[in-house]
């Protein structure tokens, strides 16, 4: 979660590349979402808030910025990650 070079940036240059990266910010936020510990019994965990924070921040973010307000690339930098060290 700490993007800060073009490499990684989300971008619609390379729509193959950006259509790869939401569908796998898709598919984390789906594995946090039905996340079970082996010793619960389906309580919600703190840990969990923040493991779905990340991807649904970045799916946000790059909705805004890239799709709707046609910014070239989003530089995800440290944009939940704090967020998330201080959930704990």
């Amino acid at each position: 979660m700490t993007v800060r070079t073009p490499v990684w940036a989300l971008s619609k240059k390379n729509m193959e590349a950006y259509n790869d990266a939401l569908n796998t910010l898709k598919i984390d936020l789906h594995l946090f979402e039905n996340l079970r510990f082996a010793s619960e019994n389906g309580d919600w965990k703190p840990s969990k808030t923040g493991d779905k924070l990340c991807p649904k921040t970045l799916l946000d973010l790059a909705a805004l910025f890239v799709e709707q307000l046609g910014a070239l690339m989003f530089f995800a930098g440290m944009t939940t990650q704090d967020c998330r060290k201080c959930s704990f």
